[in-house]
């Protein structure tokens, strides 16, 4: 069965504003407690960054916002894992993820200036969402309170699975030439990226 990437890509994307809006209207439902807040915070990032990708399908976008749009995702993703861990009472190190997040934007600014190599991009955007995604998964791990045990345990196999299947799905294959590198090559498709982001975003 043929599908068209682009309306997946839109429907994916009208998904995630749904979910970005759910989390919203948890985050003031619950204003006493310091996770939601920061869940719908990283999914708004998230979507937004997602929704510049699947632009790329629709005309042509300058490679910065590539880089924009690819730091998005993983700023988004780092206020995922702020809001879990505040959640469970950590105190957090949002200065630390800061800067974390400007040198995840450098270093794409910096590959978008060498010119356009999509499987480099492929990797430091696979490599920060499954970092993020393992590290959601670990904190999961860290709690064992029995009144949502399974619950936890099972947000913990979703995140490890999305840090697994996104390199494999994403990283370049063996090359069968020394120009894998180059354009040629072609750019990351955006359904990978959507999907392993629809999957990893179910915090509510």
């Amino acid at each position: 069965m043929t599908v068209d990437l682009l309306t997946l890509s839109i429907a994916l994307n009208l998904a995630n504003v749904l979910q970005c809006a759910a989390l919203i209207g948890l985050a003031l439902a619950n204003r006493g407690r310091a996770g939601p807040v920061w869940w719908a915070a990283g999914m708004g990032v998230l979507a937004f960054g997602l929704i510049i990708t699947t632009l790329r399908d629709v005309t042509e976008v300058p490679l910065v916002l590539h880089a924009v749009s690819h730091a998005m995702v993983g700023g988004g993703m780092l206020l995922l894992y702020h809001g879990v861990k505040r959640f469970f009472g950590d105190r957090g190190h949002l200065r630390r993820l800061l800067l974390i997040w400007l040198l995840i934007l450098i270093a794409n600014l910096l590959l978008a200036s060498t010119g356009d190599m999509p499987p480099l991009r492929r990797i430091l955007f696979s490599v920060v969402v499954a970092i993020c995604s393992l590290l959601i998964g670990l904190r999961f791990l860290r709690e064992s309170r029995p009144d949502f045990h399974s619950l936890v345990l099972f947000l913990a196999i979703v995140f490890f699975a999305n840090g697994v299947f996104l390199p494999c799905a994403v990283l370049p294959r063996r090359p069968k030439s020394t120009g894998w590198l180059s354009r040629r090559h072609g750019r990351p498709l955006p359904i990978s990226s959507q999907s392993q982001q629809l999957l990893s975003g179910r915090l509510a």
